[in-house]
Parts: structure tokens; sequence; C-alpha cells
């Protein structure tokens, strides 16, 4: 297991590197395909770094946007349904909201959360020798939680809140949002690290049961990745206000950077000693 330090200098100690990280900066001038493109590219670095080479490997765009790509697509699949927590608050969880509503609102959370959860395990499940079919089931599929999401929010305009009054959570609402802090957090966990084993193995990026599992069998070492991860958001949120202050090109940089050394830290936690014992 490497040292939070040594995934710092990971990026910094090969020979090219501004080289290589510079363009992903410049590409995050390009919303939604330059960040896709980076998520890509980390999945690329996983590759490398599970090989045993030192280097950072050289930017391919195409398989990096794909790659990204098929990434964002199973977060939407698994997030989407946590944003039914947004109006659940609004309604059931905040002092103007119509608590007759409350009752209605959690069922809401439910169904989305329950049918994603079908499609995962059903994804997981799926047979076909041609990954791009299942990609494209799975693209179909996404949209059905998305559609119900969308229904939901929907359902905000008709309730009814005193003009010019601040929101305020009550008991309902500080749970709701803990809890919403929560899952995102966790599932922002378990998606990189299916995205590495996605990016070793070429499966197991929708295959959320798998690598729950995963993460249970070495709790030590889920408690690393954990707490760095904290570290790498910390530390990402200062460098990028710090970076924004002075220059764009600056925080973009910084950016970059904090991505690598996160996708660093998530391959040498699975190489560790998890991907062994995968099924």
């Amino acid at each position: 297991m490497v040292s939070f330090i040594q995934a710092l200098r990971y990026p910094l100690g090969q020979t090219g590197w501004f080289k290589r990280i510079l363009p992903l900066a410049l590409l995050q001038f390009i919303p939604v395909v330059g960040q896709m493109i980076l998520i890509g590219y980390g999945m690329e670095v996983a590759r490398t770094v599970y090989t045993g080479q030192n280097d950072l490997p050289r930017l391919r765009p195409i398989k990096a946007f794909r790659d990204g790509g098929l990434f964002v697509l199973t977060g939407l699949l698994y997030l989407v349904p946590l944003l039914a927590l947004i109006p659940t608050i609004l309604i059931a969880g905040t002092d103007q909201g119509n608590p007759t509503g409350s009752a209605a609102a959690l069922i809401r959370v439910v169904i989305p959360i329950g049918l994603t959860l079908s499609i995962s395990a059903l994804a997981g499940r799926l047979r076909t020798q041609n990954k791009w079919v299942k990609n494209i089931i799975m693209g179909v599929v996404g949209l059905v939680p998305l559609l119900v999401i969308v229904s939901m929010a929907a359902s905000i305009s008709s309730v009814q809140f005193s003009p010019g009054a601040p929101l305020q959570l009550n008991a309902v609402g500080i749970i709701l949002s803990t809890l919403l802090g929560f899952l995102v957090f966790l599932i922002f966990i378990v998606l990189h690290v299916s995205g590495v084993r996605y990016a070793i193995e070429n499966k197991g990026l929708f295959d959320i049961a798998g690598t729950v599992k995963l993460l249970r069998q070495k709790p030590k070492l889920t408690r690393f990745l954990v707490v760095n991860s904290i570290l790498i958001i910390v530390f990402t949120a200062i460098t990028l206000a710090l970076g924004i202050v002075l220059l764009i090109i600056p925080a973009l940089f910084a950016w970059v950077f904090w991505v690598i050394v996160f996708w660093y830290l998530l391959v040498d936690f699975l190489s560790s000693s998890l991907l062994p014992n995968i099924s």
C-alpha cells in the first residue's frame, strides 16, 4: 500500500509530465466532453499503474472519451435516484412544505431507488458477447429512473412556499440531507472502485454489489481509501479555490493533478489484495 505522499509524487515524477497534464487541463474548458476525457484518462492511469509502468500514459482522446462516457452513464444510473431526496426534503423536510405530502414524497424516494438497484442487478447478470449491445441496453434502461426523477421534480412546482421566507430544514430535513450526503459519498467511492475494476478487467462497472463485497472484505484498506478520498476532496477544493483566484489555468491544472492522484490510489488499493479475490 502506497502512502499519500507517494501518490502525490506520481504525476510529477515522470518524464514529460507537463506535456501530459497540460492538454488535459486545456480540455477542461470543453463542458462535459473534457470532463469525460479526464475520467477516461484516469482509468487509463489505472491500467498503466496496474501493469507496473511508472510513466504517465499518453492521452488517447477517443478511447478516454468512450471510457469516461460509460463511467458517467453508470454514475447517473446510481446517482439519479438519490435526487429524489431533494424534492422530498423540500416537501417533507422544511417548515414551509406541505406536511400532507410527506408520505407520498417518501414513497417516491423508495420507487426509483428500488428500480435502479433492480436494473443494476439485472445488468450485472446480463450475458452478451457484444459489449456495445449491453451498453446500449443499459443506456435505454438508465433513462427510466431519470424520467421518474423528472416527474417527481415537477411536483415541486405544486408545493406552496411562503414568498420571501428562507427555507428552514426541520428534523426530517436535516436527517434526509445528512443521508443524501452520505449516500452520494458512498456511491462516489463504489463507482470509482468499480471503474478501476472495469479498467483492469473490462468488467465490474455495473456490478455495484460485487464492489461493495470487495470493500467489506478488507475494512482496513477500505478505511484507508475513504480517509485518503476525503483528503483529496479537501485538497482539490482548496487548490481549485486558490487557482481560480490567481488564474484559471492553474486551477484546471490542479484539478487534473488531483484526479490522477486519486486514480493512482484507487488502483494501488485494489491491486494490494482485493483484485485477486474478484470472482
